[in-house]
Order: structure tokens, then sequence, then C-alpha cells
């Protein structure tokens, strides 16, 4: 597919104007082209201009300053190749309303930490017409996960989560084990109480729906009160490690400081998905693929039991 998408493009050189390519299975040149195991394909072919360079080197300084930016791509009509960047307030009154909406729904996905959806639109902006297809794709700030508990396990969540793209933080109150060099890959290490530090990072808007809070200590002392602060926050995911009965004592104690049953419902423990994982590693593979499927708003069955396409197109509210 890449040979033909590259040949395609010297003509679009020479005229200046962009082109859209599809490639399925019920095309002749399907299998000629790649694409063995089904599905098809569109690629917009764009000529690249000092705009284009411009938008580019925009939206590369965001991401190298983990500032959250999307950037868009007419893919259909008239305007099919025209590109677009918006970043936190920089969105303008526009003066035309097709442009107004487009901004307007861009800026909508600067709070994702990473997506990209379709949307059509017509000549003037309206939002149920199919005049005009903008592509979006959101770069947003890496989401956080903040681990509480300087244990063993804590040190592999942060290696996977590091790997999956997270900005992770281990915070404990006990000195003695919450050193960096017992976290090599977590992004933060903080002696403090958690429930006190994750109140000032709530009040500074630090946490959000799309960050991740998991408690790792075992210790009523440092789980309730962190646990209390977390779910009534609007953090997205909320978990707790222990045993049934560990859960169950802690639930009780949750109950007597006052977390009300809404919330307490919200609270994911025990931690992780039922993988029969045993080691720190295995385990941070478990709770990391439950955070995946929450954010996702999956069930995480096997796709076997599944049914439908394995890739979701979400559309912008």
């Amino acid at each position: 597919m890449e040979s033909d998408v590259v040949a395609s493009a010297f003509p679009v050189l020479d005229t200046g104007r962009a082109v859209r390519k599809r490639y399925g299975v019920s095309d002749a040149d399907a299998f000629s082209v790649g694409l063995m195991c089904g599905g098809s394909l569109e690629v917009v072919l764009q000529p690249v201009d000092q705009s284009a360079r411009d938008i580019a080197t925009q939206v590369a300084g965001a991401a190298n300053n983990h500032r959250p930016v999307v950037w868009g791509l007419v893919s259909s009509g008239e305007l099919m190749g025209q590109c677009f960047a918006v970043q936190e307030n920089m969105i303008a009154e526009a003066s035309a309303p097709l442009k107004r909406t487009v901004q307007a729904d861009a800026g909508a996905l600067l709070s994702r930490s990473r997506a990209t959806e379709l949307r059509t639109y017509g000549e003037a902006g309206q939002r149920l017409r199919d005049d005009i297809e903008v592509f979006f794709c959101a770069e947003g700030t890496p989401p956080r996960l903040v681990v509480f508990g300087a244990v063993d396990f804590s040190r592999a969540l942060t290696q996977v989560a590091g790997l999956l793209g997270w900005q992770t933080s281990v915070v404990d109150a006990r000195e003695t084990f919450t050193t960096p060099g017992r976290f090599p890959e977590a992004d933060e290490v903080v002696v403090a109480w958690p429930d006190s530090w994750l109140s000032d990072q709530l009040a500074e808007g630090a946490l959000g729906a799309g960050d991740a809070v998991c408690v790792l200590t075992h210790d009523p002392r440092f789980d309730v009160p962190a646990l209390r602060v977390a779910l009534a926050s609007a953090i997205g995911y909320v978990g707790a490690m222990g045993s049934r009965a560990t859960h169950a004592d802690r639930h009780s104690r949750l109950q007597v400081a006052g977390v009300p049953t809404a919330q307490l419902a919200a609270l994911r423990s025990p931690i992780g998905l039922d993988i029969g994982g045993a080691t720190p590693e295995e385990t941070a593979v478990s709770i990391m693929a439950e955070i995946i499927a929450v954010r996702a708003g999956r069930s995480a069955r096997p796709l076997r039991e599944s049914a439908g396409s394995l890739h979701d197109v979400a559309a912008l509210d």
C-alpha cells in the first residue's frame, strides 16, 4: 500500500491539489497493496506548503512542552487538504461559520490525552450535514497515575504505566521507604500524607477524569483518608489493592468515615483484572489493563466473545 501511496503523491506535487485514495478488500488490487487482513483504508495526500509547515511546527512544539493541542485536516470537499491546529487560549472567534464550528469542536477535544475523531459538516458549519469531512487528532498532556504506597508493587506499576506513556507519582508519608532510588521509573516521588497531598493536587486542578489513583498501602491510616478524598473527586479511576477480606474491612471503614454509597460503588477493589497475576509485574499489567478498559468504556472481555469492529470510531458530542 505504501508504494502505491508514494506513486500517487507525484501528481499531487505537480498539481498542488490534495487527493483522496481508498483501499479496501473489495478492490481488485486489495491484496497487491497489502490489505491481507481485510478492512478498508482511506488516505488523503496533501501538498505541504508553508502554512502546513507552520502548523506542524506548532503541533511539535506543543507536544515537546507537554501542552495539549488538536490538529486537523479537511478530508473531503472543496477545502480538502487544508489543515489547522488549536491550543488552549488560542481559539479565536472566526468569521466564517464553518471555521467557528470546527474550532469549537477541536477545543472540546483539548482535554483528551490522545484521540482521533472524524466529523462531518455542512458548508455553513451545520453539524448534521455531510458535505465536508474533517479529521481531528488530539495530542493532550499524558494521563497521570498516582500510586499511594512505597511498596514493591508500586515500582512495577510505575514501570508498566511509564511504558504506556503515563506520568507517574509515588506518594507515601514514610520517608525511609519513599526515595527516588527505590522508584527510578516514577516521574515523581513525594514524601507526604496521601490525603493531604491529593487534596492540594485537586485544588490546583492537576487531576481529572482522565487520570487514575491506585492505593497499594494496605494500611487503614493511609488508605481510608486517601480514598475518601479520591472518591469524592472527578478522578476517572480509583482502585485499592487487597484481599477480599481487606476490601470488606476497608469498605466498612469508608462507610463509617461517611463516604456515600454511590462513591463506594465507584471504587475498583480488589484492584485489577482477574488474569491470575501473582508477581508485582503481573499485578501491574492486571491493574493497567483495568484502567485502560475503564477509560475506554470497554468490558475487558476476550475479543473472541465480542462482536463488531475491534476499533471504535468515536464521534464528537
